[in-house]
């Protein structure tokens, strides 16, 4: 059952709001990451495998049209950005 006096609490709107900007700042911070890592790769990218090259593809749609990439697609992309980041 919704508890409204909860929810018209200023209180609890607050701490309500302070979450939300934090969870914010975070999915910020990761597409930053993710982003970068797809930087990194775009100036190599002749020098990957067909595979890896429709890879990235894949991964800057997604990113650019506001979907998540999976664990593992997370990972393989880190992976292929570390080989050109050192």
């Amino acid at each position: 059952m919704v508890d409204f006096k909860k929810l018209m609490d200023p209180a609890h709107q607050e701490q309500m709001r302070i979450e939300r900007e934090a969870e914010q700042a975070r999915a910020e911070e990761h597409e930053k990451k993710l982003r970068g890592w797809l930087n990194t790769v775009d100036e190599h990218v002749e020098e990957l495998a067909e595979k890896e090259r429709s890879f990235i593809r894949n991964c800057r749609f997604r990113l650019n049209s506001f979907l998540l990439l999976s664990e593992p697609q997370e990972k393989w992309l880190k992976d292929i950005a570390a080989k050109f980041a050192a």
